[in-house]
C-alpha cells in the first residue's frame, strides 16, 4: 500500500496554482482573524465593553442627579420653614397691632344665611338682578333665620 492509496482526498485534483492561492487566501483570512482577536477582542466582547462603559456613564449620570435632587429637596425644606417662621411672626405682629374694625363685625352680622345646594343652584338660572336678594330675604324668613335686618 502506497501514501496515495491509504489516504482519500476528497477534493478532485486541480491546478497546483489554484490550490496555493486558496491556502493563501485562507491564510490570510486566519490572520484577520487573529489580528483582530487580539487587538480589539471579538465583535461581541467589544459590544459587551461598550456596553459597560454606558451603563458606568449612565450610572454616574443617574447618581449626580440623586445627589442634586437630594440637595434641592433640603434646599426647599429649609425654604419651607424659614416661611413659616416668617409667616408665623408676621401673623404673630398683625394679630397684636391691628385690631379688627367696628364696621366690619357689623357687615359680618349682617350677611345673608347660607343656604342649601339645590337653593344656590336655583338661583343660577335666574338673571343676576334684583331676585336674587328677594329670592334670599325670602328664603331666610321661611327659615326662621331672618331677623329684620337690613341689607
Amino acid at each position: 500500500m502506497s501514501l496515495k492509496d491509504s489516504t482519500k482526498c476528497f477534493v478532485p485534483p486541480s491546478n497546483p496554482a489554484r490550490l496555493e492561492a486558496k491556502v493563501d487566501d485562507l491564510r490570510f483570512k486566519v490572520d484577520q482573524l487573529l489580528t483582530r482577536s487580539s487587538g480589539r477582542g471579538c465583535p461581541l466582547c467589544g459590544t459587551c465593553a461598550q456596553h459597560g462603559t454606558l451603563q458606568e456613564a449612565m450610572t454616574s449620570q443617574l447618581s449626580a442627579q440623586a445627589r442634586l435632587l437630594d440637595s434641592l429637596e433640603r434646599k426647599v425644606l429649609e425654604m419651607r420653614t424659614a416661611l413659616e417662621d416668617l409667616s408665623c411672626g408676621l401673623e404673630d405682629r398683625l394679630c397684636e397691632k391691628v385690631s379688627v374694625p367696628l364696621v366690619a363685625l357689623q357687615r359680618r352680622k349682617s350677611l345673608p344665611v347660607r343656604t342649601s345646594m339645590d337653593e344656590v343652584y336655583v338661583r343660577l338660572d335666574t338673571p343676576r338682578e334684583r331676585k336674587i336678594v328677594s329670592q334670599a330675604l325670602n328664603v331666610a324668613s321661611e327659615k326662621g333665620d331672618y331677623n329684620d335686618q337690613t341689607f
